[in-house]
């Protein structure tokens, strides 16, 4: 008999889904917007001014956001605004000082006075995103997932309509890089405001150390890097040790296993809570996780096959006949999109009890096979090589999750909320 998903789970992952498809459409839709207004040099100060956001903000974010996803599932734990307040110090303790750092050394970071400047007025996102990202995770952890999917599209909507009326009304990509920052601003007071009306609880006086929030988000601080590491290096070591028209070729199809990303990472991001929740009732927490891995599993198995049979119409309709190169690195590559799904979920799994330490331990371990073998094979077989080292190491990793067992695992130590 099939077994159905836990009440309230198959809306979450609904809700969350919607919110990444139509995120990532509105994100395509304004680099298109940005490219017909601005030209290619327009879109370019653009994509270059925001590069550092990303990796900077997940510095500052260090994990926190992950763990309050976990931790506020719990009972017996501090209220949500203990934990909001502890986020806040980390944030501002570590952001203010690299924003300081940005701001200062934008010039060297620039290759040009526009994109200079174009990182000075995007720099304060570098805070603002990973303050969204505490509310996000409140929300998130009390299985509340329309606030956050509303702030996300919410945010993208309006940069997207006002990006618009900018290149509309004659200004150009420093306004647009404005309207960026700011509509980020009110998604950080929206957030604040979600909380204030429908989350908060009264003051209790509770403290969460800022030192001991630091040390227990580390290891999800960790994971991402880890996780940007390993979208990446195959592209660099391509540019760095083939070529660019290479480096081209693995990208456009890398493109379309970032879009078949959005389905299970709704998951993820929807699971962690109720797993977490259900970690002390183990009956209840392997029937969802048997849920999960099947969903998963077909997915997987059908966007694998899908995309293997119509890798070519698909290349051509995106990118155009000059990537043709391409359609036989995404046949590889759409299979490594189930390896990679089922690795995230054994994940979940060691995160929900506590074991995030042997997950990174293994991922560690992955992307350092990983490097070394795209070191040997990239150089000699280019992107094709590259899409089989991605297979082979998102296999590895995933089959260590599931059939290796950590030492002395760590019980669950608090008592999941019924």
């Amino acid at each position: 008999m099939t077994e159905a998903a836990p009440r309230g789970l198959r809306g979450s992952i609904a809700t969350l889904m919607s919110s990444n498809v139509l995120g990532a459409l509105l994100a395509f839709g304004l680099s298109v917007l940005i490219g017909r207004a601005a030209g290619e040099a327009g879109l370019g100060v653009y994509a270059a001014s925001v590069a550092w956001v990303f990796p900077l903000g997940l510095l500052v974010d260090a994990g926190v956001g992950t763990l309050i996803s976990r931790d506020l599932a719990y009972r017996n734990n501090p209220p949500t605004r203990a934990y909001l307040a502890a986020g806040l110090r980390v944030r501002l303790l570590i952001g203010l000082p690299l924003l300081a750092a940005v701001l200062l050394a934008a010039p060297v970071l620039a290759g040009s006075e526009a994109v200079a400047r174009g990182i000075a007025i995007s720099a304060p996102l570098i805070v603002i995103n990973p303050l969204v990202s505490s509310f996000t995770a409140v929300f998130r952890s009390q299985r509340r997932m329309r606030p956050a999917a509303a702030l996300n599209v919410g945010m993208l909507t309006a940069q997207v309509v006002l990006t618009a009326i900018v290149f509309g009304s004659g200004y150009g990509v420093e306004t647009a890089l404005w309207v960026n920052t700011l509509t980020s601003a009110a998604q950080l007071a929206a957030g604040y405001l979600i909380w204030r009306v429908a989350f908060a609880e009264a003051p209790t006086g509770e403290v969460v150390p800022t030192r001991d929030l630091l040390l227990r988000a580390l290891p999800f601080a960790i994971a991402a890097v880890i996780a940007a590491l390993q979208m990446r290096v195959n592209l660099l070591i391509l540019e760095q040790q083939v070529s660019q028209e290479a480096a081209g070729t693995y990208a456009a199809s890398a493109r379309f296993i970032e879009a078949g990303r959005l389905v299970p990472q709704a998951a993820f991001d929807a699971l962690l809570p109720f797993l977490t929740l259900m970690a002390a009732e183990p009956a209840r927490f392997q029937q969802m996780f048997r849920w999960a891995r099947r969903g998963l599993i077909a997915y997987g198995l059908s966007f694998g096959a899908l995309v293997w049979l119509f890798a070519y119409v698909l290349i051509g309709a995106f990118f155009g006949e000059q990537f043709n190169d391409s359609a036989e690195v995404l046949r590889i590559l759409a299979w490594s999109l189930l390896p990679m799904s089922l690795k995230y979920l054994r994940g979940l799994y060691w995160y929900a009890h506590k074991r995030e330490d042997w997950v990174n331990t293994v991922s560690l371990l992955a992307l350092a096979g990983q490097g070394i073998a795209a070191f040997v094979l990239i150089p000699i077989h280019g992107p094709i090589g590259a899409a089989w080292v991605a297979l082979v190491s998102e296999s590895i990793a995933a089959a260590v999750l599931w059939f290796a067992v950590p030492k002395k695992p760590q019980s669950v130590r608090v008592e999941a909320a019924g």
